[in-house]
């Protein structure tokens, strides 16, 4: 189980700072705010969850067997929270 990550460790990683770099690349600012909001996960199967979703995504862009830009769409609707 993943435990709280303390402040402390949040800088020494430059936490903040990644996820300035981020948000430097969405082109709304609601997706900017979005990732600025970003906490580190403090649940397992999340964690795990989106790690799939990561590989699944690098293992298709490396083939080059593009994900099309519908299912794109509907993937970040669903991680920022819209209907």
């Amino acid at each position: 189980m993943i435990k709280n990550i303390s402040e402390k460790t949040l800088q020494d990683l430059e936490f903040t700072t990644v996820l300035q770099h981020v948000a430097e690349f969405c082109i709304t600012d609601l997706g900017k705010n979005k990732i600025k909001r970003t906490k580190p996960y403090t649940n397992n199967n999340a964690l795990f969850k989106e790690l799939n979703l990561v590989n699944e995504y690098l293992s298709s862009f490396e083939s080059e067997n593009r994900i099309p830009n519908h299912v794109l769409i509907i993937s970040l609707k669903i991680l920022i929270g819209l209907p």
